[in-house]
């Protein structure tokens, strides 16, 4: 499973994952966004506001 999410929301993605998924533990990382199409940031943006 792959979810993209900003920084801020991090913390309550995490909880969900770990309140759903099967595994006793599973990877949850966050890794930064360096460069992306600024259409695809804005959206990502709006998306989870």
């Amino acid at each position: 499973m792959v979810v993209k999410t900003r920084k801020g929301l991090f913390s309550a993605v995490s909880g969900k994952v770990k309140e759903l998924h099967s595994y006793d533990v599973p990877e949850i990382i966050a890794l930064p966004i360096i460069e992306g199409s600024p259409d695809y940031l804005k959206w990502l943006k709006d998306s989870t506001e």
